[in-house]
């Protein structure tokens, strides 16, 4: 029989200040007050990825205390000054702060979504800053995942022997699946059965490790989508807040926002402000979305978003759609 499973998400890794490098630079330019403002952070609850970002925000202006830029007449402390990049959208800032998570149990139907967010772009503007002006700026995300062209399919290896022993496929089922999970069971271990007698016909367990490799992804190409893996991400702030609004939408595939509801409630519960400004919707069927992020300087408002706004409203009040309701 097949193993049915479902996403599961941790946090594995996190940024860290280099105190001892960072008092140095404050101490040889001057600026060895702003250990007060790191402190109070830490003190406060705030992560190191959060402050800094602050840190490298009150660089561009030399803010991080008084006296170095005329212009600046008073000092915002780390939770105001990260609500003000999320409030104008300066987001270039918080792409220096990078967490890393592990998702296990996941299917290619998540893994290849999610990679489609892989590329960012960062525009500047006319002063070099950095400032976020694209649609879709800072959005960059490191990814590795499950190789099905190193992985077996349908076989593992005793420990004690070393030699092949037939697995179970796991498998990510939509719930919508339920009424046919009997039929996809049997199918999957029709699937299981054949690969494992391609492998044995084939000699694959006798092969040296390069031509294993070859055969075995060869092999994955009777491999089907909802085929459990594992996958690495490391996301930084403005990226996880993008992809947090989009792939917690109620229009957003079912695993994908399994996924990423998981990631909101691990960030969410340690570290509330980097979440600023997000509303938490329930959407009545055991998920929920956010909505309200802003991750650039573009405004909140845009056409696209109405569009999109209106055609959830006929979805919640029942109303039958028609092509035109999609033409966003």
């Amino acid at each position: 029989m097949a193993k049915f499973v479902t996403p599961q998400v941790e946090l594995v890794g996190l940024p860290m200040i280099e105190l001892d490098g960072l008092s140095r630079y404050l101490t040889r330019t001057d600026q060895r007050d702003f250990l007060d403002t790191v402190n109070a952070a830490s003190e406060a609850g705030l992560s190191d990825g959060e402050i800094l970002c602050s840190f490298f925000a009150k660089l561009c202006y030399k803010s991080l205390v008084l006296g170095k830029n005329a212009n600046v007449s008073r000092i915002r402390d780390v939770n105001g000054n990260l609500q003000s990049i999320f409030d104008t959208g300066h987001g270039s800032v918080l792409a220096h702060a990078n967490f890393n998570f592990v998702v296990w149990d996941c299917s290619r139907v998540a893994t290849h979504e999610q990679c489609r967010h892989r590329v960012g772009t960062v525009l500047e503007d006319s002063d070099g800053s950095g400032r976020d002006f694209g649609e879709f700026a800072d959005f960059d995300t490191a990814i590795s995942q499950t190789s099905g062209r190193f992985v077996a399919l349908g076989v593992s290896t005793d420990p004690n022997t070393g030699e092949e022993v037939p697995a179970p496929i796991e498998f990510v089922l939509d719930p919508l699946l339920e009424p046919v999970k009997d039929l996809g069971d049997e199918l999957l271990d029709i699937t299981a059965d054949y690969v494992r007698r391609m492998r044995e016909r084939l000699g694959v367990s006798k092969m040296s490790f390069d031509r294993k490799k070859r055969y075995t992804s060869a092999l994955r190409r009777f491999a089907n989508n909802g085929q459990a893996n594992e996958i690495g991400l490391t996301v930084n702030i403005t990226a996880m807040r993008h992809q947090t609004e989009l792939r917690t939408s109620r229009f957003a595939e079912w695993e994908i926002r399994k996924i990423w509801t998981q990631i909101y409630n691990i960030i969410s519960t340690r570290w509330p402000n980097i979440y600023y400004g997000g509303e938490k919707i329930d959407t009545g069927d055991g998920l929920f979305e956010v909505r309200g992020l802003q991750v650039t300087g573009v405004p909140r408002e845009r056409p696209k978003e109405k569009a999109f706004d209106a055609l959830r409203a006929k979805v919640e009040r029942g109303e039958e759609l028609s092509l035109a309701d999609f033409d966003l």
